[in-house]
């Protein structure tokens, strides 16, 4: 079976935008149940700061602050990395460096993989959900591929929708809904701790 190359291929049933505050907290409690996979619990090592950021990526996603979603679930995916790499960091074969935990996720991503902390496909994810947030935590050219005005065009092309808007809202909620579906993959997958 092939793979669909577009996110829209997968996932054109879901335009969170069109959704309800309660509609959006269910998919997001359907969401967590799918990762929990019948247990009752989930071990989460992200710590307080990672705790108040998942908070407010949540409030974020119900209430539609996209952007804000991005950089919440950011935090979040970098705060249970660390915390993953923290606990495991006696209990690996490979020497982790001493100064871990002041890198970025990018750099917690590789660490985690080399030392077989995460399953590829989440650190793919993961990776994905960085690069999302890049061009909103620091300067992006309008004419770099990975600029948001690059993206939309993208989008232009792929679909015809003039509404520029329009376009820019669905890539928002996209990756909003992505990183929200990887946020909760990472934090409720008890990863390290009995995942």
């Amino acid at each position: 079976m092939a793979l669909p190359d577009l996110w829209h291929e997968v996932f054109a049933d879901l335009d969170a935008r069109t959704l309800d505050h309660d509609q959006r907290l269910n998919f997001v409690n359907g969401q967590i149940e799918i990762t929990l996979s019948g247990r009752e619990w989930s071990a989460r090592v992200g710590g307080h700061e990672g705790e108040l950021a998942w908070e407010a990526a949540l409030r974020s996603f119900l209430d539609g602050i996209w952007v804000a979603t991005i950089l919440c679930c950011h935090v979040v995916c970098e705060r249970e990395v660390a915390g993953i790499i923290s606990i495991s960091a006696g209990s690996t074969s490979s020497t982790i460096p001493s100064n871990w935990d002041s890198f970025g996720l990018g750099r917690l991503l590789s660490l985690a993989g080399t030392n077989g902390l995460l399953p590829e496909d989440l650190i793919n994810s993961l990776r994905e959900l960085a690069d999302v947030r890049k061009p909103y935590g620091h300067w992006r050219s309008a004419d770099r591929a990975d600029s948001l005005m690059q993206r939309v065009n993208s989008e232009f092309n792929i679909t015809g929708d003039p509404d520029w808007a329009n376009l820019t809202d669905r890539l928002l909620v996209r990756d909003a809904t992505a990183a929200l579906r990887t946020t909760v993959r990472l934090r409720f997958g008890s990863y390290g701790v009995g995942g």
